[in-house]
């Protein structure tokens, strides 16, 4: 697999699939991206610890309060503007409303909105919420905008164990896709 890109800023939202996204960084790091830099919401730091996040990414992380921002003076202009792609893993419903409207009341929605390169969204969440009429007009709104929303895949709802439509993608899917926008984008 080549080189996907310099720099990634990934985004971790609230949603249970975060628990996979430490090996999903370890995988990218291994030759794909030279550096992830990770925002986390603060309900994505219940899930999994930031000290962990730093573990795997060989980075500073950023939680949305603010605080901490690793020497950097405004880090939602400065972390995109470094970073070649943002990439929301998981995205939830949430952050893709957000995103759609142009609300910047955390520190990820204000780095989403101030990255001028491609901004891919991973959804992850429950079947009956990703169907909803208000989630998929914000989809769409999104998509309108010029952010890319994959679509979640079939897999199992972890409330119920149940089939369910709503999983992220494999990850190879997600390096394929934030590879496409990266060679359109040059």
């Amino acid at each position: 697999m080549k080189v996907l890109c310099r720099s990634l800023l990934i985004g971790i939202t609230g949603s249970i699939a975060a628990v996979s996204v430490p090996s999903h960084v370890l995988f990218l790091r291994r030759g794909l991206v030279e550096t992830i830099r990770v925002i986390m919401t603060e309900s994505a730091a219940h899930l999994i610890s930031p000290a962990a996040m730093r573990a795997y990414s060989g980075q500073p992380v950023f939680v949305d309060g603010f605080e901490g921002t690793a020497g950097l003076a405004v880090p939602h202009i400065q972390l995109p503007v470094e970073a070649d792609a943002v990439l929301v893993m998981p995205a939830t419903a949430n952050i893709i409303a957000k995103a759609a409207h142009g609300i910047a009341d955390d520190l990820l929605s204000s780095a989403i909105i101030a990255s001028r390169g491609p901004v891919v969204f991973v959804p992850c969440m429950n079947e009956r919420m990703w169907f909803n009429k208000a989630v998929q007009r914000n989809v769409e709104v999104a998509r309108a905008t010029g952010y890319h929303v994959m679509e979640p895949r079939i897999g199992v709802e972890v409330a119920d164990l149940q089939p369910t439509h709503g999983v992220m993608p494999p990850l190879e899917q997600i390096i394929g896709t934030v590879a496409d926008l990266l060679a359109r984008k040059t």
